[in-house]
């Protein structure tokens, strides 16, 4: 009979340290190359996070203007808003060719978690929403707020003046109370805020002319058969001029 030695008893143990060791192994040089990524990258990538928070900056800094002009907001600052604001860390996503796509090394990307949406099927008023979006685009609202009703995928929304109650404006959207908008089934939480804020504005200002440009218009010919142009200062429909209603 063979003996048994010492190191017959490590066998085991010797043959499953390596299998741990080698996927270790493959682990650390994962790691590694992730930590190389971001020491390479670090510098390009934080700028691309304050270059973000620039632009969003210099917008807020005209952005009531630029609501009182256009009846709404961007969608790139909405969804800012909503919480789609680039960070550093792993397996964010970013955007390549306007499609998104999951970036597994240390960089700067999206973190779409984090991202606020509407809940489309409470079957009833919607509290919780109604606070945020007063909340998050208060700048907006003036003295104006939103009653949300959700229902099989539908956000229904009315505007009302600030402090109303419930019970007395907002009762669901198929009672025969009126002010409803209730066709937004397609659209996406952005759209839906847009479309919000659009109604806000309508209650809020009142459309009292349009600024003014120069047309230069055909108006016949010269004897000598050339055509013949006159300026015309005209109303410019890109560019509407409004007050507070």
């Amino acid at each position: 009979m063979k003996q048994t030695t010492i190191t017959d008893y490590f066998k085991p143990t010797i043959i499953d340290d390596v299998e741990v060791l080698c996927s270790a192994a493959a682990v650390m040089e994962s790691m590694v190359d992730r930590l190389y990524y971001a020491e390479n990258n670090l510098e390009s990538n934080i700028k691309k996070v304050l270059e973000e928070r620039d632009k969003v900056e210099e917008f807020e800094n005209i952005s009531i203007n630029y609501f009182k002009e256009n009846g709404k907001l961007p969608e790139w600052y909405i969804r800012y808003k909503l919480g789609k604001k680039l960070i550093l860390g792993y397996n964010l996503i970013h955007i390549e060719d306007e499609k998104y796509e999951e970036e597994k090394n240390y960089s700067v990307g999206y973190d779409l978690e984090r991202r606020w949406r509407f809940q489309r099927n409470l079957q009833d008023r919607d509290t919780e929403a109604e606070e945020y979006l007063k909340n998050t685009f208060n700048n907006y609202f003036f003295n104006k707020e939103v009653c949300l009703y959700s229902s099989k995928g539908h956000v229904s929304f009315k505007i009302v003046d600030e402090g109303t109650s419930w019970n007395i404006y907002c009762n669901d959207p198929w009672s025969s109370d009126y002010g409803w908008i209730s066709d937004n089934g397609g659209l996406t939480t952005t759209e839906i805020i847009n479309r919000i804020l659009s109604e806000i504005h309508k209650h809020v200002f009142i459309l009292v002319g349009y600024k003014k440009k120069n047309e230069r218009r055909l108006i016949g010919e010269f004897k000598n058969g050339k055509p013949k142009y006159k300026n015309f200062m005209i109303d410019d429909l890109t560019k509407p001029i409004y007050k507070f209603a």
